[in-house]
């Protein structure tokens, strides 16, 4: 995972974030704060999908399209342009300067990223206990409870 990671920054390094899709579970309200997938695309449509891994902790980055989907009784996931929440706001239009891999000691795996951008605003991204949080700063209780260490990526040949 930590190449796959490490290929994507290597493409999006600065370059300006221009939108955040999540694919957004609703039952009865829209649970938009825990996605079951985001759709990160920077300038030049490069665009990569977040998820929780099968074991419900695990990181997963790809390149496939995220899809809706019709629940029945039980609701529906919809893709929705999540651009506009606080957390993402500031960074809409900004340059990536700097990435670091999120690892989890607990869970013994990559658990998110840490992206920061030109005009210094930071997102965090976790996969933990099977579902998509961001934070702009990952709450004390997260980092000690999951054992987080974060790992800096770091690119010298640039193209």
């Amino acid at each position: 995972m930590f190449q796959t990671i490490e290929e994507w920054f290597r493409s999006i390094i600065g370059k300006k974030l221009n939108v955040i899709y999540g694919l957004i579970y609703i039952y009865i309200t829209e649970d938009i704060n825990h996605p079951q997938e985001l759709q990160i695309i920077f300038e030049n449509e490069i665009t990569r999908k977040i998820s929780c891994g099968s074991d419900g902790s695990m990181l997963r980055i790809d390149n496939s399209p995220m899809i809706e989907s019709d629940l029945g009784e039980y609701g529906k996931q919809l893709i929705m342009d999540i651009s506009n929440i606080p957390v993402f706001q500031q960074a809409v239009g900004e340059k990536l300067e700097k990435l670091e891999v999120i690892e989890s000691k607990r869970e013994q795996c990559i658990v998110g990223i840490n992206l920061k951008f030109s005009n210094s605003i930071i997102i965090n991204i976790l996969t933990i206990g099977d579902e998509i949080s961001y934070y702009t700063s990952i709450p004390l209780s997260i980092v000690e409870d999951e054992e987080l260490i974060f790992l800096p990526i770091t690119i010298t040949d640039i193209d």
